[in-house]
């Protein structure tokens, strides 16, 4: 059983065996949340559906809406759809009155989901939470959906704009467990990891999109793709992943 399961997963075309040692010692992992914890498709197609009802504008299908799950939504509604600044904001408000309402609820955790992150806690890796959605928001959902406990921290973007790339809420984790901020005194602050396990930080990121890799990337780290959210494993492995799961349980395999 083991043999298939790490058969199916994806290499990229350049790993090494020096890139396979860098997962398997990783020690923060930083996991993407829409497509990757949580199929939450519903959810924001419904919330899209509402804010184009409310905007007078055609509905779309749930194929169309795909290309929504994964960037940031003001970026992605103004370019897709066509809307001016005002016109986004707008939009904006309305999609958020639905999802923080209902659409947030209406998600489920991958299966096996539950099995993989109980048994990278277990180990002594570190787990947190790196998305696009609003801090706010994705705490409801971890929340609700009984997944909270799992994860030291949090990190998203927040509802005025300010984080509003995958990259730069990758670079504000990466700046908490890695200690890259200064202390009034001057000195660094110590990091996270550091603090907490007494070595260095080494971190993974696993996402569903090219987003999560190519975000990763520009912060120097690498990244592992799951292919079962709503990205294609071409898509991942373009982006540079350093490689590509099928199932969420293959992720154990991985990282311990």
């Amino acid at each position: 059983m083991r043999r298939i399961i790490l058969e199916t997963i994806i290499w990229g075309p350049a790993v090494s065996n020096a890139d396979k040692d860098y997962i398997a010692k990783a020690n923060l992992i930083l996991f993407d949340l829409d497509g990757t914890l949580i199929d939450s498709g519903e959810g924001i197609f419904n919330g899209l559906r509402y804010m184009l009802e409310q905007m007078g504008l055609p509905s779309r299908s749930n194929a169309e809406l795909a290309s929504f799950v994964g960037p940031p939504l003001r970026d992605k509604i103004s370019s897709t759809i066509g809307l001016n600044h005002a016109e986004t904001t707008t939009a904006l408000e309305y999609y958020r009155r639905y999802y923080s309402r209902t659409g947030l609820y209406e998600g489920t955790p991958y299966a096996g989901l539950n099995d993989v992150l109980s048994a990278l806690q277990s180990s002594g890796k570190i787990l947190t939470v790196a998305t696009s959605k609003p801090w706010v928001y994705a705490h409801r959902v971890l929340e609700h959906f009984e997944l909270r406990k799992y994860f030291d921290t949090v990190f998203g973007c927040y509802l005025d704009g300010r984080l509003d790339s995958k990259a730069a809420v990758i670079q504000q984790a990466l700046m908490h467990y890695r200690g890259e901020q200064r202390l009034n005194s001057g000195r660094l602050r110590p990091g996270a990891i550091q603090q907490s396990l007494g070595q260095e930080c080494i971190p993974v990121m696993i996402g569903d999109r090219h987003y999560d890799v190519q975000g990763a990337a520009r912060n120097g780290i690498q990244s592992i793709g799951v292919a079962y959210g709503y990205g294609t494993s071409q898509e991942l492995l373009d982006s540079g992943a350093i490689a590509v799961v099928q199932q969420t349980k293959q992720l154990t395999y991985l990282l311990i």
